[in-house]
């Protein structure tokens, strides 16, 4: 579960030099969001892949240079936001409720 706010919040910032437009950042979270469920493993990869080396996004004006993103600030800035969230409820198959998620730009990172 996304906090898309501050996922957008975080790529707007960071990207505003480029001209990332808000049709832009809207495709970024829905690609996040649709990771295929089918393979846990192969999605799980593909998304630590994208958070840790980032990704090339095609721009929606397709004159303009395609922009490499990154989810995470990994200079020494650390413009990220970090959020620490307890009980948040979760219901997808069934409901779980785990102690704590650590999300990082709106991020869920760390499941405690």
């Amino acid at each position: 579960m996304l906090i898309e706010s501050d996922l957008q919040e975080f790529l707007l910032t960071r990207y505003r030099k480029n001209g990332i437009t808000k049709n832009e950042i809207d495709s970024i979270i829905l690609r996040l969001k649709t990771l295929p469920a089918s393979d846990l493993y192969e999605s799980n990869k593909e998304f630590m892949q994208m958070l840790s080396d980032g990704f090339s996004l095609k721009r929606e004006d397709r004159s303009q240079k395609d922009i490499w993103i990154y989810l995470i600030d990994y200079s020494e800035d650390n413009q990220n936001t970090y959020k620490f969230i307890n009980q948040l409820e979760i219901t997808g198959t069934q409901k779980r409720i785990p102690d704590g998620i650590l999300y990082i730009n709106g991020i869920p990172v760390v499941v405690f």
